[in-house]
Order: structure tokens, then sequence, then C-alpha cells
């Protein structure tokens, strides 16, 4: 049988190595900076329950938005500064409560239609 031999690539130097694969870890975790997203999604359920809540016990009905204005003011934040990966986590959580209203209005009226409530 023939031995077929190769040359070395040219683009490559004689004595050097070609670089190493990035580790799994660099992978996996984000550059410094960047945020993360499951911080941004805890942030953005703690925040806009968090202020729900403080709205009901301070009873007042006059704000009812505000604790999604300041989800959105904290998001902006976190963009502006860098901080790309949370600001993504805060808008997949506004998204995500977004999703549950419309499914519960759906379980609502679907309960409602069983009752005689379109008959």
């Amino acid at each position: 049988m023939n031995e077929m031999r190769l040359e070395p690539p040219t683009d490559v130097p004689p004595g050097s190595s070609p670089p190493s694969p990035p580790n799994s870890d660099d992978v996996l975790i984000p550059g410094p900076g960047k945020g993360s997203i499951v911080l941004g999604f805890v942030l953005g359920w703690v925040i806009v329950v968090g202020g729900q809540f403080l709205m009901i016990t301070l009873r007042t009905s006059t704000a009812f938005l505000l604790p999604e204005a300041v989800l959105l003011a904290v998001a902006i934040y976190f963009a502006v500064t860098g901080k790309t990966r949370t600001a993504a986590g805060i808008f997949i959580a506004f998204g995500t409560m977004i999703a549950l209203a419309l499914l519960l209005v759906a379980a609502c009226f679907g309960m409602m239609s069983n009752g005689g409530f379109m008959h």
C-alpha cells in the first residue's frame, strides 16, 4: 500500500501550534459585563409581583401600571449600561406575563361557555 504524506499547512508558521478549542466554561458563561438572562427573568417577576403586592397593600389604584413602568425603566437601564442579557431576561419575563394573562382569560371564557354563558 502506498503511504501518503501530507505537507503541513502553509498558513501556520513552523514551530507554532494551532489555536486551542474554547473551554466549555467559556461557551456557557457569557463574558464579563453581559449580565444573566436568569437574573433578568427573576428580577422582572419580582419587580411586577412585588410592585402589585405593594400597590394592594397601600390600597392605591391610581397608578396600577407603575410596576410595569418600573420594569421597563429597569430593562432600559440594563440595556444602556451594557448588561444586554439581563435586559433580555426582563423582556422575556414580561412576555411570559402577557402569555399567562392570555391563557387565564381564555380559561375563564372556556369555563363560562361551559356554564351556559355563551348560549
